[in-house]
């Protein structure tokens, strides 16, 4: 059953209305402002200085949901947390009837639909005495599932680097130095890394490319570089318009309509003149298949 079929059903027409307009709301502001890309790209900072399996962390944006700026999953074990980003001091920052219900929503949404073993909603706002206020307005049958929290914001990474001292220790950890012209340059990098990509990704994937892409690496040893798309690949989703490559996990794939080709950690470069051979995407396809093959 698709989630707006879900919504239908149990919360009724009007519901399902309301998060197919929240959803364009979402479309039309794709990434969203500086305020949500600064928290996402701090909290893979945040992760990735206190966490082992990186790859554990799914992190996205924009999902078809009640609670819909950024959605984290653990997917270990089945934790899913979401969050409402509100850069104001102001009514559309505080919690009201609105924000109740929708959060309320989006825990049985979690629970049911997604089968999340324990998920959290929050309502992130960039006012702290807001985040106090509403935490204050929340009932306490919700507790447990739903908060609002503080994180600072300004238009510069840098300046709000100077500004939150819990994100310079976060970088700290992830460079192995206390360097701050070092933590700005890996901050810039994990933004950097974060909103190039519209797909779910993992924590591994957005800060090993983070490191891949910063040269000389200021990263820690111990992170993963994930290298870009090659120059190849590249210019085989050029001539074949429809054919797109990622990476995942570590691992390239390479997928049209629907199919897909998982070409591991390091495909190799195909001979010269290769591409020259292809006459459609299918022949494209069949001819990465069977790179895969010689593999096996």
């Amino acid at each position: 059953m698709l989630l707006g079929a879900y919504v239908k059903q149990y919360f009724g027409e009007r519901q399902a209305v309301k998060l197919a307009n929240i959803r364009r709301g979402g479309d039309n502001n794709s990434k969203g402002t500086s305020f949500e890309t600064y928290y996402a790209a701090a909290k893979v900072c945040e992760i990735a200085a206190n966490q082992a399996d990186l790859d554990d962390f799914l992190l996205s944006s924009q999902e078809l949901a009640f609670v819909d700026d950024l959605c984290l999953r653990q997917v270990s074990v089945a934790h899913k947390e979401n969050f409402q980003a509100k850069n104001s001091d102001g009514a559309a920052a505080a919690w009201d009837a609105d924000m109740e219900e929708r959060f309320c929503m989006q825990m049985r949404i979690d629970t049911e639909y997604h089968k999340a073993h324990t998920n959290r909603q929050v309502l992130l706002v960039s006012c702290p005495d807001m985040a106090a206020a509403n935490d204050g307005k929340i009932p306490g049958a919700l507790k447990a599932n739903c908060f609002s929290e503080f994180f600072p914001y300004n238009p510069s990474a840098t300046k709000l680097l100077y500004a939150s001292p819990k994100l310079q220790e976060h970088l700290k950890a992830v460079c192995n130095t206390d360097n701050l012209s070092t933590l700005d340059v890996a901050f810039r990098c994990v933004i950097s890394a974060w909103i190039c990509e519209d797909d779910t990704r993992s924590v591994g994937d957005v800060i090993g490319r983070a490191k891949a892409d910063s040269r000389p690496s200021v990263f820690r040893e111990s992170i993963q570089g994930r290298p870009g798309i090659p120059d190849w690949l590249h210019r085989f989703c050029i001539a074949f318009p429809g054919l797109e490559a990622r990476v995942e996990f570590g691992t390239f794939k390479v997928g049209y309509n629907g199919f897909e080709v998982n070409l591991g950690a390091s495909p190799d470069e195909p001979d010269p003149g290769v591409l020259d051979g292809f006459g459609d995407i299918w022949d494209v396809l069949a001819f990465l298949m069977s790179q895969v093959q010689k593999e096996l």
